[in-house]
């Protein structure tokens, strides 16, 4: 009989193991999300425990020699500290050794795999599978009465519904004075938004806007006697503040025609109500800030001024008392920080990395701050202890926090989780109607939400991301509608870029700032995600070259773009051009190109490199998913007013116009692809997927 044999090495330390042969790092049996970067630089310092390991030495092993600053060192070290709930300041695992190194604090011991052999006789292996199973037996008793004595959050969460439409409920207030909860309703997709008051204590329901104007951003003011909200029909925009009796009537409307608050949408009222709080709209080329507006003076004041690599601060909320401000502030792409400023002092009370990019904040007693992201992931600060915490697993589906209804209790938006489909359709190259045309287009229509389609060279064969009950995964679709799941991930990163190569074999993406690579011919097993970028680095807009064999990804530091030539073969980097977010070669002297401000050129090479020849159009998006070459034209996806348009322009000649026609009502996602051969094209198709307005209690 033959011998088999399996070898593993593992090291222990603390309650901690990390093993590495599945480059995994596990506490009390239960395995932690460490990334490969955080593994690596792991295993250095237990290997060289108890002595000092240098920076170069750090760079040489973590970043493969390539060059690396302090600062990213620093904040490899602080995420795996983080990771391990180590404190720089009192150190238990790492200390830190001012200008030489870091060194490893705790005992380890190494377990070297033991080598199980067929040899060792059916007796021998009989008693050592019965002691492990007694082993287990006992972990999971020992565990079990700790989830009792614990009282984990996670088991106590209760959903309550607090609106039931037909349709899609985006956005809500509360205010607990007065128990009436004011949302924003839509019955279908391409319906307007509009406002709805409900009194949770008598549950009446009454509708307040009757027209085709689509409202935005309500709130109550800190009495609840008036509503600031936005209106507009996509091109005009304005604010509006409502006055209620007590009876719950409108007596009097005022509108903020102020050409200062012009690109600006409002996020909150000022503790006395004699103010506004506003944020910006989101452009590409600036550092956003928020602003305070006074009603009586219609003075605009700036409250934040952020200086960071990325757009800056996004949104804001005050504290209950009036005295603190709350900030998140992107400082790097889908990175966020969470930063408070004492109103009073201005002085910054705190600074903190979150998680994940989060999107909706509400405090709590001026004492904690919830935050949550679209992805349905939900964190909280304690102003307190300055510790942030993910101690609670939202349900599936549920997501943007919108107000705090009192200890343990929030309130949030839940929907069905089916809001995006994936549908084929013609491409119009003209971008008139044309009539009696038959074209048989794909529909799939699948559970969860598809974008980020892609057709696979000249074949029927394609591929898109799915996001289904917080995962993510990466599909195929043969020309018979047969699915293969190529890889699944967390659905808590998010994925802003999914690519094919031009032989089909192949896929890019960018998840979090990293670039990965998958093989679509490989449908099993399922495939793990091949980073080629670190989890330091940050590059965006992958594009394959026309061989296949090397991508083009704009590489960013601080806010200036890098062009780089990525091959994938052997990890060897060509510097192209800087300035550009996308670049796209047409062939060895001519390029499409997206700058910095969105623009979209016609480049030529010439001795002084690469120089700009002719301005095509202006996109909305720098993603190679928005943008697509074909027909000798560039095609690209924007929003007219609320609607998604494709449109076109001429790649060598100037255009007097761009030509566009409508994605069909579509509104939310504008992710598309076109098949090199056909004149077809896929698109995300935007659902209006059932959502409520729950309440979480705990």
């Amino acid at each position: 009989m033959e011998s088999f044999s399996s070898e593993q090495m593992k090291y222990q330390f603390d309650d901690f193991e990390l093993c590495l042969d599945s480059e995994t790092l596990s506490r009390f049996g239960k395995r932690l999300n460490i990334e490969p970067q955080q593994f690596t630089l792991l295993l250095l310092l237990l290997e060289q425990r108890g002595e000092i390991v240098e920076r170069d030495v750090i760079q040489q092993r973590v970043w493969i020699g390539r060059p690396v600053t302090d600062e990213s060192i620093r904040a490899a070290v602080k995420k795996l500290r983080d990771l391990l709930g180590d404190d720089a300041r009192t150190p238990k695992f790492i200390k830190t050794v001012p200008k030489q190194g870091y060194k490893w604090l705790q005992p380890v011991s190494v377990i070297e795999g033991a080598k199980l052999d067929n040899s060792m006789g059916w007796i021998q292996l009989y008693s050592f599978i019965k002691l492990i199973l007694v082993i287990a037996l006992i972990y999971l008793v020992l565990k079990t009465f700790e989830g009792i004595e614990s009282n984990d959050k996670k088991d106590n969460l209760k959903v309550s519904l607090l609106t039931e439409l037909s349709g899609s409920e985006v956005f809500a207030d509360y205010h607990s004075g007065t128990q009436r909860l004011v949302f924003l309703h839509r019955e279908t997709k391409s319906s307007p938004q509009q406002i709805y008051i409900k009194n949770l204590t008598s549950n009446f329901l009454n509708r307040l806007t009757w027209d085709t104007q689509n409202y935005t951003n309500v709130y109550w003011s800190p009495d609840g006697s008036k509503l600031v909200y936005g209106a507009g029909n996509g091109i005009d925009y304005l604010h509006y503040i409502a006055e209620f009796d007590k009876q719950g009537n409108v007596i009097k409307t005022q509108t903020l025609n102020d050409k200062n608050l012009k690109n600006l949408f409002v996020i909150g009222w000022l503790k006395a109500q004699s103010g506004l709080l506003f944020a910006e709209q989101v452009k590409s080329t600036k550092q956003h800030s928020i602003y305070q507006y006074d009603l009586e003076s219609k003075q605009l004041k700036t409250l934040s001024y952020p200086n960071v690599a990325g757009k800056g601060d996004y949104l804001a909320g005050l504290s209950d008392d009036g005295e603190k401000l709350a900030i998140l502030r992107e400082v790097s792409k889908q990175k966020a920080a969470l930063v408070i400023i004492d109103l009073k002092s201005g002085d910054e009370e705190a600074n903190v990395m979150l998680p994940f990019a989060a999107s909706k904040l509400v405090w709590h007693e001026s004492t904690e701050i919830f935050l949550t992201s679209f992805n349905g992931q939900l964190a909280h600060y304690n102003l307190l202890s300055k510790k942030i915490e993910q101690d609670i697993t939202l349900p599936a589906n549920t997501h943007d926090v919108f107000a705090s209804c009192g200890e343990h209790c929030l309130i949030l938006r839940q929907h069905n989780g089916d809001f995006l489909d994936i549908k084929e359709r013609p491409l119009q190259v003209t971008g008139a109607v044309e009539h009696n045309t038959l074209f048989n287009g794909r529909i799939f229509n699948y559970a969860g939400a598809q974008d980020f389609p892609s057709y696979l060279n000249a074949s029927a064969d394609l591929v898109f991301a799915e996001l289904n009950n917080k995962q993510f995964s990466i599909e195929r679709i043969n020309l018979h509608g047969k699915r293969f799941t190529l890889a699944e991930f967390n659905g808590a990163n998010t994925l802003t870029a999914l690519v094919a190569s031009d032989d089909g074999n192949q896929l890019a993406g960018i998840i979090s700032g990293r670039l990965f690579i998958l093989n679509t011919q490989k449908t099993k097993p399922k495939q793990s995600l091949n980073f080629v970028t670190a989890a330091l680095e940050r590059v965006e807009n992958p594009i394959w070259s026309a061989d296949n064999r090397a991508i083009y990804v704009a590489h960013l530091k601080g806010n200036v773009p890098n062009i780089v030539k990525l091959n994938v073969l052997n990890g060897e980097r060509e510097f192209i051009a800087s300035g550009f977010l996308s670049f796209k070669p047409l062939d060895a002297d001519t390029a499409i190109v997206v700058d910095n401000s969105l623009t979209a050129w016609f480049l030529k090479k010439g001795e002084q490199g690469w120089q700009k020849q002719l301005q095509l159009a202006q996109l909305s998006s720098a993603s190679p998913n928005r943008w697509r070459i074909k027909n000798n034209a560039l095609y690209f996806s924007k929003r007219i007013g609320r609607i998604g348009h494709i449109c076109h322009v001429p790649l060598v000649t100037p255009a007097p116009s761009e030509i566009c026609e409508k994605m069909d009502d579509n509104q939310f996602r504008l992710n598309f692809d076109i098949h090199p051969k056909q004149q077809a094209m896929l698109m995300v198709e935007s659902l209006s997927a059932q959502s409520n307005i729950v309440r979480l209690t705990w």
